[in-house]
């Protein structure tokens, strides 16, 4: 039987346009709900779960992204954590994965993501340009 994944892809680059955030509300990782980021969230979740290396995507809003990773980095020492920057160009899901795969190094990683619950994978293989030899796994839940 094969090993649980170590790593995680958290996609936290998207532009929260149907949230119709405003320009002083959080990028959406970082909205809180129930006292938690949407992110910190997440990634607590893939924490409990074994991931010990998370490679996070980041475009709109990114200074804010990096410094809430970086104090979660702070009292999670023995995580590590990666940013794939996509602020020069927005990469959609599939382009955002496909840059982060140097990062990844594994060849099984989660993909999760703090916003919904699901996601299509049909949609991120397309985007990959297969072939992909990384096996991806799913992880999006509450």
């Amino acid at each position: 039987m094969t090993a649980p994944p170590t790593t995680a892809m958290v996609l936290a680059a998207g532009l929260g346009t149907r949230m119709r955030a405003g320009a002083a509300d959080p990028p959406k990782p970082l909205v809180t709900v129930g006292g938690q980021t949407l992110l910190g969230r997440m990634m607590e979740r893939l924490v409990d779960h074994g991931v010990r290396r998370l490679v996070v995507n980041v475009h709109h809003r990114a200074e804010a992204l990096e410094a809430f990773l970086s104090d979660w980095q702070t009292s999670h020492p023995a995580i590590t954590i990666l940013i794939s920057d996509e602020r020069s160009e927005r990469l959609e899901t599939g382009g955002g994965v496909k840059k982060a795969l140097p990062l990844i190094a594994d060849y099984t990683f989660y993909i999760a993501t703090p916003i919904f619950y699901g996601t299509s994978t049909t949609k991120i293989s397309r985007n990959l340009h297969k072939p992909l030899t990384q096996a991806i796994w799913m992880l999006a839940y509450w």
